[in-house]
């Protein structure tokens, strides 16, 4: 047999060739992880979590803006769906944390609620800067009940101002307040 080449052997009718089998094997699993990968999306918008009165919760923006090829943002309606709520008594706070996506920007907390006196007031936390904290605490003085929370991200407009760019809210209802039944 020295001199001599061996040769395949010729195709048996009705069967594939290994190779043929691995190429549409092949060509099935990158369509399916294809099919996979579009049908996951764009990757989820960043949650904010509150916790308060022994319970937390997670919202997604309820305003969420998108930069374009030409630098310039477009931001839809906000999405009133996504609003966050939590049930908290008078002189109770809450805990904010946001993720890398809030943290990596410039951002803010305004925190409406009533004062001892039933008066709505609103408060602004200082500025927080890219990556100077991940995690706020809300709070306010005994008798003041917090209404509502959000949470911005701002972006640079001119030199001396920001302007909101996404927001995370929590809408705060307040809890009943003990009445011991009467004899």
């Amino acid at each position: 047999m020295s001199g001599s080449t061996a040769r395949p052997l010729p195709p048996v009718p009705g069967r594939r060739s290994a190779v043929t089998a691995r190429r549409r094997w092949s060509v099935g699993v990158l369509a399916a992880a294809g099919l996979f990968l579009s049908a996951c999306g764009a990757a989820p918008l960043p949650e904010v979590s509150f916790y308060g009165n022994g319970a937390w919760t997670t919202t997604a923006p309820a305003r969420w803006c998108v930069q374009d090829e030409q630098l310039r943002y477009s931001c839809p309606d906000q999405l009133s769906d996504v609003i966050a709520t939590l049930t908290l008594g008078k002189g109770q706070g809450v805990q904010i944390g946001v993720p890398r996506e809030v943290s990596d920007q410039f951002w803010v907390v305004y925190i409406t609620y009533l004062d001892a006196d039933g008066v709505q007031q609103a408060e602004r936390t200082p500025l927080f800067r890219p990556d100077e904290m991940i995690t706020y605490r809300a709070l306010v003085k005994p008798g003041e009940q917090i209404l509502e929370i959000s949470v911005r991200t701002l972006i640079p407009t001119s030199a001396d101002e920001l302007d909101t760019l996404n927001t995370w809210v929590l809408a705060v209802t307040p809890a009943k307040a003990y009445v011991p039944p009467v004899d």
